[in-house]
């Protein structure tokens, strides 16, 4: 099973892509006094820093283009001077040439290293106006359909990069951002490499040296993520399948939250799929034996348990789901299927028939109760359900000449729950007999942490040509938390 289609991967949306323009922390210290006065100066040098303090005043781009040419034949003239390669940088950033902003600033330290501290105020400068440009398609991104988010998504990304690539594993921001934002371009060991070196920045020891001055403020706040990012690149880790990485990183966030369920719960599921299982099965006990725990927990012990390969306690845990939550498909659907697995097949029965009754037009529901019925020797009764979730195009299986499959399947739903609230649910709809446009009413229940109703979506679905399949989608955005759904289908009279 895959675990990502039962568990969102990551925390919080809203707790990994930072809103709001940065400022400066200051954090590299002042503009060094006297260090110009040591290098030679030039008619271009004069003109160069005339332009650039225009531009800089007044953020006029064609003053920054003045300002490059003059500092680029400053360069000409003098070569080994220092000056013409730092006034060129400041006029690359204002031109968001980024990468050669940052050949130019290292040319320029190379050549006078008592400039090391200005470059670095520059840069910090320059990681700002390149960060904040981001904030743009980023915002786009939260409202756009999905033909367009990928593109806006990419552009911010490309803006996240170039603060990176002038002011690099310095600051959290960009890193934190770009990890988001890879994982959700499917650009998974960049995800996972940007969370590293965010988490690498916030716990560097000039941090801490930064909680003693002006800037303690900006350090808290980057302190602050410093779980949320373990949890995540923990999350990450262990959907590319290094679960021992995984587990470290579990074990750093669980320092700090040592009750999470959620962590606790992930944390078991990588210790087994490590080999470490007496360790998961320690962690799995303690878990159902706790109390006061909801229905997303009871959940992701299932979950975590079926990765475990421990089936009976794992329907034991998706039961408790079902009882605050009977309309709850994926529980369900989770609970039938660790019993299968679990070989308890007269257990299987009737919560398989509780799955056909709340999901009568997918045919893998029937098919379910189908081999319960006949593992648990109900062979006339399993027949019916297995005649009934047959593939109509095929050819019908002896047995099968008096039932017929029904007149469309609604199956391979994937639902999509977003972490401040609301969520996407996508799913397949085939045609099996109805007339081509024909149109069927599906109303899409998204079930909330209390296992009651927090949304319904009315979706109006044409039937494709016969024995062809289409796929739906359905939204809602709401304030409330969603963990499950149902579909209520009402058919054509």
């Amino acid at each position: 099973m895959n675990r990502s289609r039962y568990v969102s991967t990551l925390l919080a949306a809203g707790a990994l892509v930072l809103a709001g323009c940065a400022s400066s922390g200051g954090s590299t210290g002042g503009v060094t006094g006297g260090v110009e006065e040591a290098l030679d100066e030039n008619d271009y040098h004069r003109s160069a820093e005339l332009f650039l303090t225009q531009a800089e005043s007044l953020g006029a781009v064609e003053r920054f283009r003045e300002a490059l040419d003059a500092a680029l034949s400053a360069i000409a003239e003098d070569p080994g001077n220092a000056r013409g390669y730092y006034q060129a940088a400041r006029a690359q950033i204002g031109l968001r040439d980024y990468v050669a902003a940052d050949t130019l600033f290292t040319r320029t330290v190379e050549l006078f290293p008592d400039y090391e501290d200005d470059v670095q105020l520059q840069r910090e400068a320059g990681w700002i106006t390149a960060y904040n440009a981001y904030i743009a398609p980023a915002d786009s991104a939260a409202a756009a359909d999905a033909s367009a988010r990928r593109g806006l998504i990419e552009v911010a990304v490309d803006r996240l990069e170039a603060a990176e690539r002038i002011y690099g594993n310095r600051r959290p921001e960009a890193l934190i951002n770009l990890g988001a934002f890879y994982n959700q371009l499917e650009r998974r060991e960049d995800a996972i490499d940007a969370f590293a070196a965010a988490l690498e920045v916030i716990r560097a020891p000039r941090i801490q040296a930064m909680l003693e001055t002006a800037d303690s403020t900006l350090a808290l706040s980057w302190l602050e993520r410093e779980t949320v990012v373990t949890f995540n690149r923990a999350q990450l880790l262990s959907d590319a399948e290094r679960y021992e990485d995984a587990a470290a990183e579990y074990a750093t966030y669980l320092e700090t939250y040592p009750t999470d369920i959620q962590a606790l719960s992930n944390m078991a599921a990588v210790l087994s799929a490590a080999g470490r299982v007496e360790e998961a099965q320690a962690i799995y006990d303690d878990l159902l034996a706790g109390e006061n725990l909801g229905i997303r927990d009871y959940y992701n012990i299932g979950v975590g348990l079926y990765e475990a390969e421990e089936f009976t306690n794992a329907a034991s845990a998706f039961g408790k789901v079902v009882e605050v939550a009977p309309q709850n498909r994926e529980a369900l659907f989770l609970q039938v299927h660790s019993l299968t697995l679990a070989e308890e097949y007269d257990s299987c029965i009737p919560v398989a028939m509780s799955l056909l009754d709340l999901d009568p037009f997918n045919a893998e529901s029937s098919r379910t109760l189908g081999f319960c019925l006949a593992r648990a020797g109900q062979d006339q009764e399993a027949i019916e359900h297995l005649c009934r979730s047959r593939d109509p195009q095929a050819p019908v299986p002896p047995g099968c000449e008096t039932v017929d499959p029904p007149a469309f399947n609604v199956g391979n739903a994937t639902l999509e729950a977003r972490a401040e609230g609301g969520a996407a649910i996508a799913a397949e709809f085939t045609n099996n007999s109805l007339d081509p446009d024909t149109p069927v009413t599906i109303r899409v229940h998204f079930i909330g942490e209390e296992g009651t109703t927090v949304g319904t979506t009315s979706l109006r679905v044409e039937a494709p040509g016969q024995g062809e399949t289409s796929v739906f989608q359905a939204d809602l955005t709401s304030d409330e938390q969603v963990i499950g759904y149902y579909f209520q289908i009402i058919p054509p009279r």
